[in-house]
């Protein structure tokens, strides 16, 4: 079977997948077609030091950073669906949540675990937060996205099934997802960013970043720190000025660009099985063949290892 035909034949079983999973739930009934939902609204008084831990399912996370802000505001959108709109309204009054306080901490949940089996089958519930800029964040949902913004805390987000999107935090961030991608624009802060079957593209990043997906390709642009890069069956391209002797970029089946200054002083140890290895750079030492050992503006302050099977690694200048 050509390579053609078996991107097609894998192509229609997804799209029958998707159907199925569109069209029935789990026991194989028609999935209701009528969404009820509801709105509710919670005000928190907190201080600098406030704490957000939202914990959901079949429901998105949002968290916002304002300035000047001295109160946690949450708006919790709860949805479920039935065959009409009467029973999709009775489900959604049987839907068990929380939003509470205690000290500086407040908790948002939803827990699939506490609903009664209808319930829990057709329904889920989002949290859209407004926070004082100084508040520390961890989110947990499945089956949805987490999206944070403006953020000078620590953040620790994990999903499946989601994608994921930092921007403009100050402080560490983990970030973890299954089958969704993970974004982030301006950090300061370390960065671990862990995902399957997703993209990793991070940009304006300093600090140390630790990027880890398979079957996503992952993009690194404008990273001032350490970094770890590892991939499968994808590209990783780099741009930004490497830290310390521990910098790798590795791949296989999948290409590696790396973009640097041509003032950076820098080390490579560049490996590219059943591949080959260029650049534009005037590297010194041995460049020679699928291994290379040379560095750019020898002494070199930094090094990077570059690995792939089965692709091209080229180093080049930025502008």
């Amino acid at each position: 079977m050509n390579k053609t035909l078996i991107q097609v034949v894998i192509g229609l079983v997804a799209a029958v997948a998707l159907l199925m999973l569109v069209g029935c739930d789990e026991e194989g009934e028609q999935w209701p077609k009528v969404e009820a939902t509801r709105q509710e609204e919670a005000m928190f008084s907190v201080g600098d030091s406030a704490v957000i831990d939202a914990d959901t399912s079949n429901g998105e996370i949002i968290v916002r950073g304002v300035e000047d802000a001295q109160e946690v505001q949450v708006v919790a959108t709860l949805r479920t669906r039935g065959n009409t709109l009467e029973e999709s309204e009775e489900r959604l009054a049987k839907i068990v949540y929380s939003m509470t306080q205690d000290g500086e901490t407040v908790r948002l949940r939803y827990q699939a675990s506490d609903q009664e089996k209808d319930v829990r089958r057709y329904s889920g519930v989002s949290f859209e937060v407004t926070v004082p800029i100084s508040t520390r964040v961890a989110a947990e949902t499945s089956n949805g996205a987490i999206t944070i913004e403006v953020i000078s805390g620590p953040v620790e987000l994990d999903t499946s099934n989601g994608a994921i999107t930092v921007l403009g935090v100050t402080g560490d961030v983990v970030a973890d997802s299954s089958n969704g991608a993970i974004v982030m624009r301006e950090v300061t802060g370390d960065v671990h960013a862990d995902t399957s079957n997703g993209s990793i593209d991070l940009a304006n990043i300093a600090g140390t970043v630790l990027a880890d997906t398979s079957n996503g390709k992952i993009e690194l642009e404008a990273i001032d720190g350490k970094v770890d890069a590892d991939t499968s069956n994808r590209s990783i391209h780099y741009e930004g000025t490497p830290v310390g002797e521990d910098n790798t970029l590795h791949t296989s089946n999948g290409s590696v660009t790396v973009r640097i200054y041509t003032d950076t002083s820098v080390s490579f140890e560049v490996d590219a099985e059943d591949g080959d290895i260029r650049s534009s750079l005037p590297l010194v030492g041995d460049t020679e063949g699928d291994h290379w050992n040379a560095a750019l503006n020898p002494p070199a302050k930094a090094a990077m290892s570059l690995h792939t099977s089965n692709g091209t690694i080229r180093i080049d200048a930025l502008p």
